[in-house]
C-alpha cells in the first residue's frame, strides 16, 4: 500500500515537471525550413512550429479563374527569436499587391505552431502582433491589409486580435488581443495550446496592399496567483518527500 502511494505521488511530480523537461534549447535565428517540426524555448515559452501556408495568386475578378498561382516554401522565409517572441521575415522582401482591372490581387501567409509555458510561477496573459508598414491604398473597391494572430480556446482561452486596414472606408482597425468565449484561464505551465499567426493581402482592381515583409510575434506574462503557487509547490514538495520515502522503501 505504502509502495503504491509513494507511486502516485511521484507520478504527480513527475507530470508537474515535465514541462521543464521536455526541452531546454533555445530557439535560435535561422531558416523556417531547419526550425519547422522541432521544439525550441523562447524565454519561458517552448514553441513547436508545425506547419506553413503562404500562397500568392491572381484571380479574375468576373470569372474567378486563378492565375500566377505561387505558393511559398518554408525555406522562403526567416525566423529570429526576440526577448519575449519572435520576428517571422519573407525573404523576397517587401510585398506590393497591385491589381490590373478586372483582377483581384492577394497574398496569404498562415504559420500554425503550439506554445507550451514552462514556468510554473507565470501565466501567459497575452500576445501582440504587428507588422511596420503595413498599408493599403487606392479608390473604388476595397484592397485591405491585415496581421492577426490567434490561439484555440484549449487551455489559453481564446484570444484573437491584429490590425485590419481598409483603403474604402479609409480606417485603421486595431483590434485588442482579448479573451473570448468565456472565463478562460490564461495558459499555465504545462499546459499547451495551438496557435495560428497570419497575414492577408488583397487588393481589388486599381486598389494596392502593402506589406514590409516582416512581421513581429510577441507573448505576455505575469506571476501566477500566490495561493496558486504555494499549492503547486506544495505539490512538488510533496513529489520529492514520496522520491525519498520510494528509496527508504525499495
Amino acid at each position: 500500500m505504502r509502495r503504491t502511494i509513494c507511486f502516485l505521488v511521484l507520478a504527480l511530480a513527475a507530470m508537474l515537471s515535465a514541462s521543464s523537461a521536455s526541452a531546454d534549447t533555445a530557439c535560435t535565428a535561422g531558416n523556417l525550413s531547419s526550425i519547422m517540426g522541432t521544439s525550441c524555448n523562447i524565454g519561458p515559452i517552448q514553441f513547436t512550429f508545425t506547419s506553413l501556408y503562404a500562397v500568392y495568386n491572381v484571380t479574375n475578378d468576373a470569372t474567378g479563374q486563378v492565375s500566377d498561382n505561387l505558393n511559398f516554401a518554408a525555406s522562403d522565409f526567416y525566423l529570429a527569436p526576440t526577448t519575449d517572441g519572435f520576428t517571422l521575415t519573407l525573404l523576397n522582401g517587401p510585398q506590393l499587391m497591385s491589381a490590373s482591372p478586372g483582377n483581384i490581387a492577394g497574398e496569404d501567409v498562415f504559420l500554425s505552431y503550439n506554445l507550451l509555458l514552462l514556468d510554473p510561477s507565470l501565466y501567459v496573459t497575452g500576445e501582440s502582433v504587428t507588422s511596420p508598414g503595413l498599408s493599403a491604398t487606392g479608390s473604388g473597391r476595397h484592397s485591405f491589409a491585415t496581421v492577426t494572430g490567434w490561439t484555440t480556446s484549449q487551455y489559453f482561452g481564446q484570444i484573437y486580435g491584429g490590425t485590419v486596414i481598409d483603403n474604402n472606408f479609409g480606417t485603421v482597425t486595431s483590434y485588442p488581443f482579448v479573451y473570448r468565449g468565456g472565463p478562460n484561464e490564461p495558459l499555465s505551465a504545462g499546459l499547451s495550446d495551438p496557435g495560428v499567426i497570419g497575414l492577408l493581402l488583397t487588393a481589388y482592381s486599381g486598389n494596392n496592399a502593402y506589406w514590409s515583409g516582416s512581421t513581429d510575434v510577441s507573448f505576455t506574462t505575469a506571476p501566477v496567483p500566490e495561493p496558486r503557487l504555494l499549492v503547486m509547490l506544495t505539490i512538488g514538495l510533496l513529489g520529492l518527500a514520496g522520491a525519498s520515502l520510494w528509496k527508504q522503501l525499495a
